[in-house]
């Protein structure tokens, strides 16, 4: 009996931590695949970054180009696993897939499919291995990828074009997050989302996505934070009025005093709670200020200090009193926050 119900509540815990991931799940990370002939690979190709989707127990792996013919994208149903709530297990199992290209359907045969997903520190890791053949390859293609879950956050966004108007929270956008650990430290990638401020001096200004890799605990800013002026980003501005549309640099500009920087504040379950991104766009004079869920109050503070009167408490992110605001930061006051300039 006592055996029976080990292997119920085994069989529960792995059915709850699957049944968490019916929605499609995105995972991305480091990838490389490559053909074996007489035990050595041959044609490995890296991939800084790819892509794969899982959902229910359904894997949908990313096209691949290999040696100047594309494998399309294909999706492996029905894997089996086991495990519990903070790891599941793909033991080695074959699959069988089909694609239609060009009208054309083709057979994908997996001789060799294994994986594990792990769960620690907000860290959701996918790692997978596949081995398989398209349509006619005389030889076996290794797929192996291993990668980090990317959550989306949706909501407002308040928007400051500094020295010319504020644009209060009027359209919603959706960044993405991913976290992971490099060199034993946990950070984040953050895809800023496109977005659109309608009606401004300058007429409907159209700001492009990029994406912050990087991003490092600060605790004295009391979330993850990069300063990414020196990373060569750049993004896509556009304007309905005067100025031209292009590919600007994200920069330090040439006295190198420009801002650009971001910092991401979490909740106690790991949760986004802000994003707060301050940019220019290549040698335009204004600067652009965007904070995320919008709940931001953009109320200009130059210093606030706390006295034993009848000053209200300030509080860091952290829900830490502080003596006095820094300028970059965000606190809360009465129960609101503000963004010290």
């Amino acid at each position: 009996m006592k055996k029976l119900f080990t292997f119920i509540l085994s069989v529960a815990l792995a059915t709850t931590a699957m049944a968490q991931h019916s929605a499609a799940m995105t995972f991305v990370g480091k990838a490389n695949f490559y053909v074996t002939m007489g035990g050595q690979k041959m044609g490995e190709t890296n991939m800084p970054s790819d892509t794969i989707i899982y959902s229910g127990a359904n894997f949908i792996i990313p096209s691949m180009n290999y040696n100047g013919s594309v494998i399309p994208s294909f999706t492996i149903k029905g894997t089996t696993f086991s495990g519990g709530m903070n790891g599941v297990t793909w033991a080695d199992q074959p699959f069988e897939t089909t694609v239609t290209v060009d009208g054309t359907e083709k057979t994908i045969k997996g001789s060799s499919l294994t994986g594990t997903y792990t769960r620690a520190n907000n860290i959701h890791k996918v790692v997978l291995s596949i081995t398989f053949t398209y349509g006619n390859m005389p030889m076996p293609l290794t797929y192996n990828i291993e990668s980090y879950y990317v959550k989306s956050y949706t909501d407002a966004l308040d928007v400051e074009v500094k020295s010319i108007a504020t644009y209060p929270a009027d359209e919603k956008v959706t960044y993405n997050v991913r976290t992971y650990e490099e060199d034993g430290k946990v950070k984040l990638d953050v895809a800023v989302p496109s977005y659109t401020l309608k009606n401004t001096l300058m007429g409907d200004l159209n700001v492009g996505t990029y994406t912050v890799k990087g991003l490092e605990y600060n605790e004295e800013k009391g979330g993850y934070y990069r300063n990414y002026a020196n990373d060569g980003l750049t993004m896509q501005f556009s304007s309905s009025g005067s100025i031209a549309s292009g590919e600007y640099a994200l920069s330090a500009g040439d006295n190198g005093t420009n801002i650009q920087d971001i910092i991401v504040t979490l909740n106690d379950k790991n949760a986004v709670t802000s994003i707060l991104n301050q940019f220019k766009v290549g040698k335009m004079p204004f600067q652009i200020v965007s904070t995320f869920p919008g709940t931001l109050v953009p109320t200009a503070i130059a210093d606030v200090k706390a006295d034993n009167s009848n000053a209200s408490a300030i509080y860091n992110l952290n829900g830490q009193v502080v003596k006095a605001m820094k300028k970059g930061n965000l606190y809360i006051v009465n129960g609101k926050k503000y963004f010290c300039k």
